[in-house]
């Protein structure tokens, strides 16, 4: 226990954990090998110059990461991370998975690490923000607290504001290889709390699902794979603006497995995923009113591939589902996949998933609005819920295209395109 402060100047911080299996990079109190402990303490790295921040995972079972955290152990972690400020940025900020169980995080976290994990998340960034999942099964790249098989309750805001450049999230090859800006972990209980806001300040916010089975990009708690989350709330506002565009990618597949629901969204949850999931959701595409930026939400090559601004998720998803969504752009675009269930869609839900779904979906753009589906059961919609979705679906839906054209196109077999909730 003890504040950790590192000053950082233009040359820069890097945390590259090399080569050999469980070898580890980590500014934080624990390590790979530590006994359990309790810990308590802020982490703050200070950037005097401008300098580029990188954390590189490396091979089998390593790990680069700022935060406290250990294995396979039972502990409690807390205190807030400060990367950089409004007044002192980092220069580019990058994160990334590689091997297998190899994992690149700024967050309190560790493989197997039961216990709560508390504290606020800041990442300041001047040219950019990249998060890509690795190769590897489950080389995760994450801004958040928890990890793998981390029980226990995850709790604090995080924001994530580049003044230039993009912020870019992205799925993996391997299988479960997400890249998540939230807090997150696979097989995982407890709540996962705190509002989210990502500003690109001089670029665009990108989501793009990877291209192994499961290898979602999410902004949002959760992730794939939370079967075993019943009872669980995730809960937090999400803000996402960016002066240019707000795209969402469905994944290309060619990883490992069969890519399914290797998605891209913008809410709570993800695919299997049983939690409660509540908060409002914005998303502001060109904020700086140039009528040039918009959102694009296009669903991916592979079966299972979608595209979603909501909570929810896909392939069995569960768990009740609430909040407003208001998304303002200088046009929309949403196109789903042609392959099978790659679907687009702004409301809360999902394919295949039988909880209530309640909150209004408000779409305001200066431009058109365009639906157009996809593939077999690939829809594109506006409004709760979902193809093949029982439970509740309620909220009002307002669309405003002021200047612009409304156009819905229907495609495939049961790849249609609607206002309203389904």
């Amino acid at each position: 226990t003890g504040a950790i402060n590192i000053g950082v100047g233009s040359g820069g911080l890097a945390l590259n954990s090399g080569t050999g299996d469980g070898a580890y990079t980590q500014i934080g109190h624990g390590g790979l090998t530590a006994a359990a402990q309790d810990v308590t303490a802020d982490i703050t790295i200070s950037f005097c110059e401008t300098g580029d921040l990188s954390l590189m995972a490396g091979n089998s079972n390593a790990y680069a990461l700022i935060g406290h955290g250990m294995k396979n152990q039972v502990a409690n972690m807390s205190g807030a991370i400060s990367v950089g400020s409004s007044s002192e940025r980092a220069g580019q900020v990058t994160l990334r998975g590689d091997g297998n169980e190899a994992f690149a995080q700024i967050g309190h976290s560790g493989a197997n690490l039961d216990g709560t994990k508390i504290g606020n998340i800041a990442v300041y960034a001047e040219n950019g923000v990249s998060l890509t999942a690795g190769a590897g099964s489950r080389a995760d790249a994450n801004i958040g607290h928890g990890f793998n098989e981390n029980d226990g309750l995850r709790d604090g805001t995080i924001l994530v504001d580049s003044s230039g450049g993009d912020i870019v999230v992205t799925g993996g090859l391997g299988f479960d290889s997400a890249a998540t800006l939230g807090h997150s972990g696979r097989d995982s209980t407890g709540d996962r709390l705190g509002s989210i806001d990502v500003i690109a300040g001089g670029g665009s916010v990108r989501v793009n699902g990877g291209g192994g089975q499961m290898a979602m990009g999410v902004i949002g708690h959760g992730g794939s794979w939370q079967s075993g989350q019943g009872g669980a709330t995730f809960r937090g506002s999400l803000s996402v603006s960016a002066t240019e565009d707000v795209v969402l990618t469905g994944g290309p597949g060619g990883g490992s497995g069969s890519a399914a629901n290797g998605g891209a969204m913008i809410g709570h949850g993800g695919a299997t995923n049983r939690a409660i999931k509540d908060g409002i959701i914005t998303v502001t595409a060109d904020s700086d009113t140039n009528d040039t930026g918009g959102v694009i939400m296009n669903g991916g090559a592979t079966s299972g591939t979608f595209v979603k601004i909501g909570h929810g998720g896909s392939s069995g998803s569960s768990g009740a589902t609430t909040g407003a969504i208001n998304v303002t752009g200088a046009s929309l675009e949403m196109n789903a996949g042609a392959a099978e269930n790659s679907f687009a869609i702004i409301g809360m839900g999902g394919q295949n998933n039988d909880a209530s779904h309640s909150g209004n979906v408000t779409v305001s753009t200066t431009g058109d609005i365009t639906l157009r589906g996809g593939g077999s059961g690939s829809f594109a919609q506006i409004g709760n819920g979902g193809f093949q979705s029982g439970g509740t679906k309620t909220g009002i839906i307002e669309v405003d295209a002021d200047g612009g054209n409304i156009s819905l196109t229907g495609v495939g077999a049961n790849g249609y395109a609607q206002i309203g909730h389904g």
